[in-house]
């Protein structure tokens, strides 16, 4: 099954689905979560729900991936959404855009040649350092350990995250503070075929990395950590990372939407068959009924 965490109602109708519940039932749901508690392992045993009910299902989880696109998100439609690696490697407007800055990325050696000169990016440098040595460590932070795909699972306001994809990749800030050169940000935002598109997209569970569904002890009753990775069998993995939906799920009946983010394993990316739909900034804005604070 699909489930969309993206707002109240898709939520509410993800949980009843998942939990055999029907709409009859909601009302038992919100006047539970009001009246007495949201705590997951307190709601299980009230519906009681067991762990092997949490097995049945197959979940596919939907994200909201924010994109800036100069080709109608075009090259999306025909790869799906690549990590950062194969975005400067791969036929992309990205790629293409980086090439007119005369700036090429060697993701295996490790360097970027830019108009000419080699620039090192094979190791970052630890303790004090100058600016420019921090501005190299976020480009090799971006490139080699956070190129994973990101998103979100739910949120308040995606146009307001403060990454600023609406107006540009995120990687050209990098690249323009280590290059020394703000055009390499600039002439992106500034392109008259910038847009700012909102992709839904979904993907198995353990597609996504651990942290998505983090949590701070790894005996908690739901949700993983590092640690308990390591040690607990997959199908016990599976029912606390499925609590961990159905806590957030009454948390969001209760209070609301919140912001929630997800990571795809960087392995992976996101074929075209799971892109749920495309939409621009505005029809997002529309159809969530988001409000003009950002």
């Amino acid at each position: 099954m699909i489930y969309d965490m993206n707002d109240y109602d898709s939520t509410s109708k993800s949980l009843l689905e998942f939990l055999n519940l029907n709409e009859k039932d909601k009302k038992s749901i919100l006047d539970f979560i009001c009246l007495e508690t949201t705590d997951v392992e307190v709601f299980l045993e009230k519906f009681k729900i067991e762990d092997k009910h949490l097995l049945e299902k197959n979940v596919e989880l939907v994200s909201l991936h924010s994109t800036t696109s100069l080709d109608k998100c075009k090259s999306i439609k025909e790869l799906g959404i690549v990590n950062l690696q194969d975005a400067v490697l791969k036929k992309t407007p990205l790629n293409d855009y980086l090439d007119e800055k005369e700036i090429k990325v060697n993701i295996k050696e490790r360097y970027i040649l830019y108009k000419g000169n080699q620039l090192d990016i094979s190791e970052t440098t630890d303790g004090y350092s100058l600016t420019e040595e921090e501005d190299r460590n976020r480009v090799i932070h971006k490139f080699y350990r956070d190129f994973q795909i990101n998103g979100f699972l739910c949120h308040s306001n995606v146009v307001s995250y403060d990454g600023y994809t609406r107006d540009r990749p995120e990687i050209l800030i990098d690249l323009a503070e280590f290059l020394k050169d703000a055009t390499i940000e600039s002439d992106w935002v500034k392109h008259k075929n910038k847009e700012h598109f909102i992709i839904k997209f979904k993907q198995p569970l353990n597609h996504y990395k651990y942290w998505t569904f983090l949590v701070e002890y790894e005996d908690n009753f739901y949700g993983i950590t590092r640690d308990n990775l390591e040690y607990l069998p997959n199908e016990e993995i599976e029912v606390k990372v499925k609590r961990w939906l159905i806590q957030k799920s009454l948390n969001i009946l209760k209070y609301g939407v919140v912001e929630l983010c997800s990571y795809i394993h960087p392995i992976r990316k996101i074929a075209p068959e799971d892109i749920l739909e495309i939409i621009s900034e505005q029809e997002y804005i529309e159809k969530y009924k988001i409000k003009d604070d950002y």
